[in-house]
């Protein structure tokens, strides 16, 4: 019963699989931001992709972004009475005192999805290499944001991280569609992330614990660490959980329900 209770609250630390927390938050945000378009469309129905409408969901974007951080600065809800017994912070069901970061978030990410300027960088070894030198002096500083556990040490730095990381995503992006074979194994590593999601926790303890015994240099041990358990994973997702109809029903239902 209390294992049922945690998956209808729904956020980290009351979820058997504390990763998946994210989903209700951003069914939350997805419902949230579905009405925000429909209102624009609405206010500009010849172009809801209007300079103007753009205009106004970018300020929606900063505003609810800035409230998101501010409502983790506060730590309001990583408090008594909204923590286990454990005293990790629970925040309210289904993570709704994330909403307002995460909506933020995802706007400016979909207003980014419609510029050609981010999304087809000239130069992206540049650009990558600003992002990394950015969050590289922001970890050598201690600056973190961790939303399962609503911490920010510095909510300002914290949204220049946000954006450093998009910058590095984008710039990694536009270096693996220009390789053929690069982008069917991203291609599949997309596919598969579900899968990596659920199973890489217990998995990646093991196989960091063994590694450690030859590689004592963190970011190495992390790097290689992390790679072999997603190469595990997907091993065992090609050749297990895809070919075995029981399981394949399990985990990927939506191919077997195609026509």
């Amino acid at each position: 019963m209390h294992a049922a209770g945690g998956v209808f609250y729904g956020t980290g630390h009351t979820l058997r699989f504390t990763p998946l927390w994210f989903l209700p938050c951003l069914f939350l945000v997805t419902v949230a931001s579905t009405l925000l378009l429909q209102r624009a469309a609405s206010a500009a129905p010849a172009d809801p992709t209007d300079p103007s409408t753009k205009t106004s969901l970018a300020i929606v974007a900063m505003v609810s972004t800035t409230v998101g951080l501010a409502i983790i600065a506060s730590g309001r809800f990583a408090s008594a009475p909204f923590q286990d017994e454990q005293g990790r912070p629970l925040g309210l069901p289904w993570s709704l005192d994330l909403v307002p970061i995460a909506l933020g978030v995802f706007i400016a990410g979909m207003l980014s999805a419609r510029s050609r300027l981010l999304w087809q960088p000239r130069h992206p070894f540049f650009l990558m290499a600003v992002a990394v030198m950015i969050l590289a002096l922001l970890v050598g500083n201690d600056v973190s944001l961790d939303l399962n556990y609503r911490r920010a040490t510095d909510p300002g730095a914290a949204v220049v991280g946000i954006v450093s990381g998009i910058a590095l995503v984008i710039g990694v992006s536009e270096l693996i569609v220009r390789s053929q074979w690069l982008a069917r194994v991203f291609a599949h590593l997309g596919s598969a992330s579900l899968v990596v999601l659920i199973f890489h926790g217990p998995l990646q303890r093991r196989v960091l614990e063994w590694l450690a015994q030859w590689i004592a240099l963190k970011p190495m041990l992390v790097i290689l660490g992390t790679g072999l358990t997603v190469a595990i994973i997907c091993a065992a997702d090609l050749l297990v959980l895809r070919r075995v109809p029981a399981l394949s029903w399990v985990y990927y239902p939506q191919h077997n329900l195609q026509p």
